[in-house]
């Protein structure tokens, strides 16, 4: 049962506004760094693993991020942009293989006739 206990806090270093979460199968979380354009992962007992997406990999001041139902992808949309980039991921969390992007025409085309 939930009892509100904080079970843990986390901060990215230089980070000053964290945007967006999210959290795979395993139970690791996805912390979005608007200004220090990347994504860190989290073991599920708040114990920082590493970077797993920067600039690099099409992060700009990312806002919004989030898995798939089965968790083989990771989708990510920046500030000021209308691509939705596209991440293919394994078991073990995200991999750095960049699948692509779709604009958000294209998806919403993709669902309205779906």
């Amino acid at each position: 049962m939930w009892d509100g206990t904080e079970v843990f806090s986390y901060k990215i270093p230089n980070e000053e506004s964290h945007r967006k979460i999210t959290i795979d199968r395993n139970g690791n979380v996805y912390v979005a760094g608007i200004s220090t354009n990347t994504i860190q992962r989290l073991y599920s007992d708040g114990t920082v693993d590493c970077i797993v997406l920067n600039v690099e990999y099409g992060v700009k001041q990312p806002l919004s991020i989030c898995f798939n139902k089965s968790c083989d992808k990771l989708y990510l949309a920046n500030k000021n942009s209308s691509v939705v980039h596209v991440y293919s991921c394994s078991y073990r969390g995200l991999h750095e293989s960049y699948l692509g992007y779709i604009t958000l025409t294209d998806m919403y085309m993709a669902l309205l006739y779906s």
